[in-house]
């Protein structure tokens, strides 16, 4: 298996430009948003120091652009162009799995649909010139010189550990998205519960309205009558609205004449 060539490199070299290469981009991306943040971010997907995203892309830059490595022009272009839709097919792919982003570009311009944008595509293909003229024969003369026995050893471990990582990452994403579902279900009930639970403010300024000139009338025999009707019109439960109808009018509601009809309220609702 190590030795099968395909697209002009064996099996064994691909398999460590991957791991290689998916390292260093982990590297690179957490330590430029730790500076940025002034604060520690692990920017991989997995758990361990790996960043698949730019193994996978290291790779179909190795196999589709070494033929123009020479000119480039074409080496920018091609990185621009390959790096954008690797970028742009795995946010889509995370999105429809997972239902979220681990990145956007909505701020920036010349974006599209904050999945790529035109500035770090252009880093992309400036990328790719630097990687392919200067980091590349390095990683290739290391890789040439790890013992082909050590490396398939090595390598089944790591390959291992790869799948293993990536399997319980995918599982406690999967379990959060569950539990934030929960949650926003909870938030969308106590919303409405609470929705159900206070009065309008129109309401509020209509009992006001008819406690006020009925005290100004000093007669002292508000019409209660009309003020029943506005809380008849409403399905809210009854100690909540009493607790918040005292709270709103303090002594009012707790007059004799006031408690009589709260009676024929509270049976009404």
């Amino acid at each position: 298996m190590w030795t099968s060539e395909l697209f002009g490199f064996t099996f064994f070299q691909l398999f460590y430009y991957f791991m290689l290469y998916s390292f260093l981009g982990w590297a690179m991306e957490s330590a430029f948003v730790s500076i940025t943040t002034k604060e520690w971010v692990n920017r991989g997907f997995i758990n361990g120091p790996l960043c698949p995203i730019y193994g996978t892309g290291a790779l179909l830059i190795l196999v589709l652009l070494s033929p123009v490595q020479e000119n480039l022009l074409l080496l920018f272009c091609g990185g621009f162009l390959v790096a954008t839709v690797v970028e742009y097919a795995i946010a889509v792919l995370l999105e429809k799995l997972f239902h979220a982003s681990w990145w956007d570009y909505s701020k920036k311009k010349f974006n599209i649909k904050g999945r790529v944008c035109l500035e770090r595509s252009v880093e992309w293909g400036l990328l790719t010139v630097f990687v392919m003229r200067l980091i590349q024969p390095a990683v290739a003369d290391f890789v040439a010189k790890i013992p082909l026995v050590l490396g398939e050893c090595v390598g089944t471990a790591l390959m291992i550990y790869l799948f293993a990582d990536a399997g319980v990452t995918v599982q406690q994403i999967l379990h959060l998205n569950e539990k934030l579902a929960h949650l926003s279900e909870a938030r969308e009930e106590l919303r409405a519960k609470l929705e159900s639970t206070i009065l309008p403010v129109r309401n509020w300024r209509n009992i006001l309205k008819i406690v006020q000139q009925q005290n100004s009338c000093g007669n002292g025999k508000p019409e209660w009558t009309k003020l029943l009707e506005i809380l008849n019109r409403c399905s809210w439960k009854k100690d909540c609205v009493g607790n918040i109808f005292s709270m709103k009018f303090g002594n009012v509601w707790n007059t004799k004449p006031v408690r009589w009809n709260r009676i024929r309220w509270y049976s009404a609702v």
